[in-house]
C-alpha cells in the first residue's frame, strides 16, 4: 500500500471542507497562526514540484501529467507540504 495514501486522504477532506477547517495549536494567537501558515507555504514552493510519472505509453515510454492535471498535481504537494510544515509546528487541524 502506498504511504502517501492517508495524506492525499486527509489533503482531498481538508479541501473538500476547507471552509469549516482550521488550523489550531494551543496558546497560538491568530497572528502567529497565519504567520506559520504563510512561512510552511513560502518553504513549501521553495522546493520545486517533479511531475510523478503516472502511467506508460504502449511503447513503454514513461508519461507524465500535462496541463491542468500537473497543476492539480503540484497544487496536491504544495498542500501535503503546508500539512507537514504545520504538524512540525505543533498545530492540528479542526472544525470550526
Amino acid at each position: 500500500m502506498d504511504s502517501r495514501l492517508p495524506s492525499l486522504a486527509l489533503a482531498l477532506a481538508v479541501a473538500a471542507c476547507a471552509s469549516t477547517m482550521e488550523w489550531s495549536k494551543p496558546g497560538a494567537t491568530q497572528a502567529e497562526i497565519d504567520a506559520d501558515v504563510n512561512a510552511c507555504r513560502a518553504a513549501a514552493e521553495k522546493i520545486p514540484v517533479v511531475p510523478r510519472q503516472r502511467t506508460t505509453t504502449p511503447s513503454g515510454a514513461p508519461s507524465y501529467p500535462t496541463g491542468t492535471d500537473l497543476d492539480a498535481d503540484r497544487q496536491l504537494v504544495l498542500a501535503q507540504r503546508v500539512e507537514s510544515c504545520m504538524r512540525e509546528r505543533g498545530y492540528r487541524l479542526v472544525r470550526r
